[in-house]
């Protein structure tokens, strides 16, 4: 075998042709579409637990339990011993009458301005002729007076035929949570509990 002799000529040859393979293999072309997602893999191990993060503050108080009627126009009916007004309303139930508060509120018109809560005192001439009341059982709440002292009889169906009431039921819940109002103050009352006058 004959001893291999690399000249000048050879020498360059051979590099421009390892320069070209070079280049031919180092070349990119554009990339190829993703392929499809491989299978999913099982879940690692469950870490430790964090430790218990500080006590939050105290959030408001809500008033989303608070029930409150629309005005509804009175319906007054005359016996012989008393003036009556009853509110029928599923809303009445064992529970509201043994823990909750029932407020009643009475405008003399719908257009009035005035309102006031109940019980009150009904004047004649700066005298005291009824005192308007109500009574709370299940099913129902019921407006009422006794017999007129006014001369002629006058009650609550004389003197105000178009009165509206509006009854607010305030859960036992709120009690102590909240600070609660002057409950004679109907607007300060809507204002607290978040109710359109």
């Amino acid at each position: 075998m004959k001893p291999f002799k690399l000249n000048t000529y050879g020498f360059i040859r051979l590099t421009l042709i390892v320069l070209a393979c070079y280049g031919l293999l180092s070349c990119e072309g554009p990339e190829g579409p993703a392929g499809d997602p491989g299978a999913q893999g099982s879940a690692g191990a469950q870490g430790p637990a964090g430790s218990t993060g500080p006590q939050g503050s105290q959030g408001p108080v809500g008033v989303a339990n608070v029930i409150y009627s629309p005005w509804i126009n009175s319906n007054w009916s005359r016996s012989f011993s008393s003036v009556d007004h009853f509110i029928i309303n599923a809303v009445f139930t064992q529970q509201v009458l043994d823990n909750d508060m029932v407020l009643v509120y009475m405008k003399d018109s719908p257009n009035s301005t005035v309102v006031q809560e109940l019980p009150r005192l009904v004047y004649s001439n700066d005298l005291i002729i009824f005192s308007l009341d109500f009574s709370v059982r299940v099913g129902s709440l019921r407006l009422f007076h006794s017999r007129s002292i006014h001369p002629d009889g006058l009650g609550a169906d004389n003197i105000f035929p178009e009165s509206q009431v509006r009854y607010i039921i305030v859960p036992a819940e709120i009690f102590g949570r909240l600070n609660l109002p002057d409950f004679s103050n109907y607007e300060e009352v809507c204002r607290v509990f978040e109710i359109e006058p």
